[in-house]
């Protein structure tokens, strides 16, 4: 009876260890996608995580537009190494580092740690200082979470654990 009672305990503490590492990536931050276009014709794509407070893991591009009064005729990335400021729920600003390019993005509502699609404001621009401080709008564009899966392995691993 002792052991039995003890291997319940000791499978119960397993799987809610297992449990708690299952869900720890989403305390470290959600991933969300960026997908739109500028008026001039130029994408806008890339990720970056948000943990309902904070932005990390920037891997934004955006392209070269085609044509029209604003065009900026290069694109860039934006990483983790550029200038992050006017943040929160509703949008950021980042900065290249060298000053040559900032991107304002805005959400049309909250940003959160559901997952959900929410649409980028018009207002999302991109200024191109080394081209005469030319600025280019949003068309169009969503940002949309990426849902948390469960890996095979530990789902596995769980079904095992749990048929003990």
């Amino acid at each position: 009876m002792k052991n039995s009672l003890i291997a319940k305990i000791t499978l119960s503490t397993l799987i809610t260890s297992i449990s708690t590492l299952a869900i720890a990536p989403l305390a470290l931050g959600l991933t969300w996608n960026l997908a739109g276009t500028f008026e001039d014709g130029g994408k806008l794509g890339g990720s970056f995580d948000f943990d309902g407070t904070d932005y990390s893991k920037f891997n934004i591009t955006t392209t070269e537009g085609s044509s029209g009064v604003n065009l900026i005729p290069s694109g860039t990335t934006y990483t983790d190494s550029d200038f992050l400021s006017g943040f929160g729920a509703t949008g950021f600003t980042i900065s290249k580092d060298d000053g040559s390019f900032d991107l304002i993005v805005e959400f049309a509502s909250n940003i959160s740690t559901t997952p959900e699609v929410i649409s980028l404001n018009t207002t999302t621009q991109e200024t191109d200082y080394d081209n005469s401080g030319k600025t280019r709008a949003l068309s169009s564009g969503t940002v949309a979470m990426v849902p948390f899966e469960l890996s095979p392995t530990l789902g596995l691993l769980l079904t095992q654990v749990a048929s003990y």
